[in-house]
């Protein structure tokens, strides 16, 4: 995993690696959840 500091908005981004079959349930829980963050957008179409 690698990671960036953005000093600029104090925050840390992530990148990692993984098989699809594990992004793919993380991406499907993200849109049933809505995506779980407050005050968030609805996914594009």
């Amino acid at each position: 995993m690698d990671y960036l500091f953005d000093s600029r908005g104090n925050c840390m981004s992530f990148l990692v690696t993984l098989e699809y079959p594990r992004y793919r349930g993380m991406v499907d829980a993200a849109y049933r959840n809505k995506g779980g963050i407050e005050g968030q957008r609805d996914d594009l179409k």
